[in-house]
């Protein structure tokens, strides 16, 4: 990211047991025409009595472990399980423990390259002899972050904050490095949501701890007469660390704030260096990520196509310095109503180097049956190899949080693609551009006002009115005449109030207004209660957003009535193919197919090649390249009928020819 490590398309290669098919030349793919591909899916049979959500592979690639809940004693637990890919040999590998409290919960597990420990999720690490594959006798260490907290848990005013400030929630969505010596996670502290920590993970006698914190955020001003307009942006969004990517050299997240506010998007820094680059370029919600293990593909959980951030204000780019306070409401309110996630996001395949500032859309992966959602793993989702992906769903129609998983573990197969190696595992150490937690001061904990220049003039005056707690108090930025590059300026006021200490309570009173190159104006009045903390969040008021033409309103109407989900989206991409006559009974066929709802609005309709489709014509077979085309020979020169199938996530077509 301008990382770029490889092109987005794999080589197509010959699935098994496909004989007498002539197979198209290896698939190279090009920037800004990332071909779509098959994707089938396989069902990892469970048995009745056991649930399983998360899986991961392990190093071998054969296996999955999985956090699965059964009944105990007649009352319900979680456990750490392994199966194969057909479920054959499963395996309880915490059962025999007991049931310690301070294993649960586990949510997401990740095996340890060595093949003999597990870091298990918001608990700690399982040691495994002689393997996690034939664990014999197991041993549980729990993991304490606490001596990553600076000393007496206080963070001493510094940059433009001019008092103390506070942790008080430590190690959201803890993640493995590859490295199997380093973690990453989230904090939650009284001036700022979240900060990210990548920390040593150091094993002790009778534990894991973490050491040498470094947070990952962009930089806060460095006084409060620093008149930076990134440093007082980037560092008031809201951030949460998701997955260490290529090797662990890199870590990816997602943040809303910035110049796009309340915009959900995943971007990815450099450890060593702390180079950014924006992965995501879409007005609705982009979050959890998964990067392959050669660096050439990703799997991005997004809500593209399904209006839901983007009439919060997202469809309208615009810089924000207040936004993590209702930005942390929103999910909460999105995440936690009864329709939460079910009715829209899947997880999409990306390139690696993510979807070309907004040209490529990804694939959406979608199964039949089941609803893949918003909790990507990350990287040990993938299969060594490159050719798999496993999946965490619900059944279809079911709630995020409902527990209605299926009878068995989805993996989405790419047949088409070569196995390939993972990228070299590399150091996940922090270079020093990056503080610790004591060294980070994002401007919540700054009381007073600011005005700030606009790059292509006009100016922006902020108010921080803070009260000690989790970004609790007033805030308000008024634009006047602001410009980002001198041609799209920004009028009006934005305030946020957060009403209750830990975020439980946000009002936004919004009136903005954008003239020049581009138009549009944001006007919201949105009180949300309890998003995160009760799990039932309610909400009054509304949001209403134009840009460039388009106007957007939410939340959306279906959003709290349970079973009143909009019709089902994204779509299957739809294919479609043609055929050019080149002499003596052969045709060229070319296979394309077209997602809507693209773009910087969401409007646009995005048509690329599908490569290794499959053209099933009398005699033998055939498979499109990279640029979608395959050549066919029709028996006689008849008029026959092809069908033209490319796994199970793409609506199939047929077409005559001859």
């Amino acid at each position: 990211m301008s990382l770029l490590l490889a092109l987005g398309a794999t080589d197509a290669g010959a699935s098994s047991g496909e004989a007498g098919a002539e197979r198209p030349a290896a698939s190279t793919g090009r920037t800004g025409e990332t071909p779509f591909e098959p994707i089938t899916f396989k069902r990892v049979p469970l048995p009745p009595e056991v649930r399983g959500s998360s899986p991961s592979f392990t190093p071998d690639g054969k296996h999955l472990v999985f956090p699965g809940t059964h009944t105990v004693d007649g009352k319900p637990r979680s456990d750490v399980w392994i199966t194969d890919l057909k479920g054959k040999g499963l395996r309880c590998i915490t059962c025999s423990i007991g049931a310690d409290s301070r294993m649960l919960p586990y949510i997401y597990v990740f095996p340890f390259a060595d093949g003999k420990r597990i870091f298990l999720g918001f608990s700690g690490v399982l040691e495994c002899a002689p393997s996690i594959l034939n664990c014999r006798t197991s041993k549980y260490l729990p993991y304490d972050l606490s001596p990553a907290n600076p000393p007496g848990g206080v963070i001493p005013p510094g940059g433009a904050a001019n008092r103390p400030q506070a942790v008080v929630r430590q190690g959201a969505y803890p993640t493995l490095s590859q490295d199997g010596k380093h973690i990453g996670y989230s904090d939650v502290r009284t001036d700022g949501l979240e900060q990210m920590v990548v920390a040593k993970l150091v094993r002790k006698e009778d534990k894991y701890v973490a050491e040498d914190p470094k947070v990952i955020n962009p930089p806060g001003p460095t006084s409060a007469t620093d008149r930076n307009v990134d440093a007082w942006s980037e560092s008031t969004g809201l951030y949460e660390l998701k997955t260490f990517t290529r090797g662990g050299s890199h870590v990816t997240y997602v943040h809303s704030g910035g110049i796009h506010s309340e915009n959900p998007e995943v971007w990815e820094v450099n450890l060593k260096t702390g180079v950014r680059q924006r992965l995501t370029h879409h007005p609705d919600w982009d979050e959890d990520f998964a990067g392959a293990p050669d660096g050439r593909s990703s799997v991005v959980w997004s809500n593209r196509t399904h209006t839901m951030w983007d009439a919060l204000g997202g469809l309208m780019p615009h810089r924000s310095f207040i936004d993590a306070p209702m930005v942390a409401a929103e999910a909460g309110m999105l995440i936690n109503t009864p329709n939460n996630l079910a009715c829209g996001g899947v997880v999409w395949l990306t390139p690696g180097e993510g979807d070309h500032g907004g040209s490529v859309s990804g694939q959406p992966i979608i199964a039949p049956d089941v609803h893949a959602h918003t909790t990507v793993v990350g990287w040990s989702a993938w299969s060594p190899d490159g050719t798999k992906f496993a999946l965490n769903a619900v059944k279809k129609g079911s709630g995020l949080f409902s527990g209605e998983v299926p009878d068995y573990l989805a993996i989405a197969e790419m047949n088409s693609r070569k196995p390939t190696r993972p990228l070299p595992v590399v150091s996940s150490e922090v270079g020093d551009w990056a503080p610790a937690p004591a060294d980070w001061h994002p401007p919540f904990g700054y009381v007073g006002d600011v005005t700030l220049d606009g790059p292509g003039g006009g100016t922006v005056d902020i108010n921080y009115n803070g009260k000690q707690g989790a970004v609790y108090g007033d805030y308000s930025a008024t634009y006047k005449n602001y410009s980002e590059d001198g041609k799209t300026f920004l009028n009006g006021t934005k305030k946020i109030s957060v009403l209750e200490p830990g975020v439980t309570k946000v009002h936004e009173l919004t009136d903005l207004v954008m003239t020049g190159e581009h138009t549009g104006s944001l006007r919201k009045d949105l009180e949300i209660t309890g998003g995160n903390a009760t799990g039932k969040p309610t909400y009054k008021g509304t949001s209403t957003v134009t840009y460039d033409g388009r106007t957007l309103t939410g939340p959306p109407s279906w959003l709290t009535q349970t079973g009143s989900c909009p019709e089902e989206l994204p779509k299957k991409p739809q294919m479609k193919a043609t055929a050019k006559k080149i002499g003596h009974g052969r045709y060229e066929i070319k296979v394309t197919a077209s997602i809507a709802g693209m773009g910087p609005t969401g409007t646009a309709v995005e048509t690329r090649p599908v490569t290794y489709a499959r053209i099933n014509t009398p005699g033998r077979d055939a498979f499109t390249d990279a640029r979608g085309i395959a050549v066919v020979t029709v028996p006689g020169g008849r008029p026959a009928t092809v069908e033209v199938t490319a796994g199970e996530t793409i609506t199939p077509t047929s077409l005559r020819v001859g």
